[in-house]
């Protein structure tokens, strides 16, 4: 995933990775996905405030 990150102009390291596993019975689905920019901003919002709510 690096590699495509680097290609289309995104330092690697200023972007934020977050994954999902999604069960279908005898298959497991993961999903890794990485966000930069605005994405990430809202991304790091959403979990301050599901931090917020859960304390």
């Amino acid at each position: 995933m690096g590699a495509k990150l680097i290609e289309i102009g995104v330092e690697p390291k200023s972007a934020i990775y977050r994954w999902s596993i999604e069960d279908q019975g005898t298959q497991e689905i993961w999903t890794y996905s990485a966000y930069w920019g605005e994405s990430k901003e809202k991304i790091l919002q959403a979990e301050q405030q599901e931090q917020v709510s859960v304390d």
